[in-house]
């Protein structure tokens, strides 16, 4: 009888020369910074859950790193990017290549998932077009995806984007209008 692995491993489950052989014998797959087992879906659960280990309770997955955690990139982004609220200052000491932003950010623009704290898929869009994450063909099909999947209007993100207080909300409003 084979031993049936966790969806998702890492190194607090095997070590990492199982791992290895693991992933050498066919067993597992990387995902993110962890392993998926064979027989379970690549989706935003599993995401979420490879990455939770790796990220301390407080701070919140945002950018290519949020839109990894949806589904929307295929490729698990080289440096994780993530915000913590103002009035929660936290000092983040994450192992990954990351970096950590401090962000004025109402408790309805975040969602948790599998435990893990992830931007809200109207934050994300809007934070994407002030970032200028829209810039490539792949970024614009991300953003798309997006709004497609939650159903975002282009009127809703940019209604949000008008009554946010953010210095980069009239070029981020352009930009939407550019793609649409």
């Amino acid at each position: 009888m084979t031993k049936r692995f966790e969806s998702v491993l890492g190194t607090a489950h095997m070590s990492p020369a199982e791992l290895s052989a693991a992933r050498l014998d066919g067993d597992i797959f990387p995902v993110g910074p962890s392993y998926l087992a064979w027989g379970y879906d690549d989706s935003s659960r599993s995401r979420a859950l490879a990455l939770c280990p790796h990220i301390p309770r407080g701070l919140i997955v945002e950018a290519q790193t949020a839109l990894w955690v949806y589904g929307f990139l295929r490729h698990f982004p080289s440096k994780i990017t993530l915000c913590t609220p103002v009035k929660r200052r936290r000092r983040a000491s994450i192992k990954l290549p990351h970096t950590v932003r401090e962000v004025l950010i109402a408790p309805h623009q975040i969602h948790g998932l599998c435990g893990l704290a992830v931007l809200s898929p109207l934050r994300l869009a809007c934070d994407t077009l002030m970032a200028n994450n829209v810039a490539t063909l792949a970024d614009k099909v991300a953003f798309r995806l997006l709004c497609l999947t939650y159903s975002l209007s282009m009127k809703e993100i940019d209604r949000a984007l008008a009554t946010s207080g953010h210095p980069r909300r009239n070029i981020a409003r352009q930009r939407l209008a550019s793609l649409v």
